[in-house]
């Protein structure tokens, strides 16, 4: 649309602040130019806003997969707390600390399995008396396969050193 044919029906005229608005003849409204913001000083003047639909995509996607890594080892940990949880609880029974090694370990391994803990095995549990201090450590790793041929690894290492008295 040329200058010319905006001009066909209209009087043009500018502001105090040099805009360009058209006076209809027929109607005796003032109409703005279609090619300015109310206020703009600049001519056919536009700024971007928003996100574009590549920026909101990449954005979903990020926290997708955010949020897939954070299920995936979400189990991991909870299982991690009921282990510290099941240690601490054999630190402060003092009828656990004076059992054998291998009851206690058994001991260990009923509770794991009350709780549904599967990722640890018995060989992870090293269980030692010296002098009159007993030192339970648990170490294990957990593999969580994520994407493809991607695994992601933790590995954990807790352990409990309690005084039982003299042997």
């Amino acid at each position: 649309m040329n200058l010319s044919s905006m001009q066909q029906g209209y009087s043009l005229d500018t502001t105090a602040d040099n805009s360009l608005i058209a006076e209809d003849q027929n109607t005796s409204k003032l109409v703005r130019s279609p090619f300015q913001k109310p206020s703009s000083n600049k001519l056919f003047a536009k700024k971007q806003e928003g996100l574009s639909g590549w920026a909101i995509l990449i954005i979903i996607i990020m926290i997708g997969g955010y949020a897939i890594v954070f299920f995936k080892f979400f189990p991991v940990y909870m299982d991690h707390f009921a282990i510290k949880r099941v240690l601490s609880n054999i630190e402060e029974e003092i009828d656990t600390l004076k059992k054998s090694k291998k009851e206690i370990k058994l001991t260990i391994m009923k509770r794991m399995s009350m709780n549904s803990i599967t990722t640890m095995v018995r060989d992870d549990i090293k269980i030692s008396k010296k002098k009159s201090i007993l030192t339970v450590r648990i170490e294990y790793e957990v593999r969580v396969p994520l994407f493809g041929h991607m695994d992601g690894i933790v590995h954990f290492n807790d352990h409990i050193e309690a005084n039982v008295g003299a042997d």
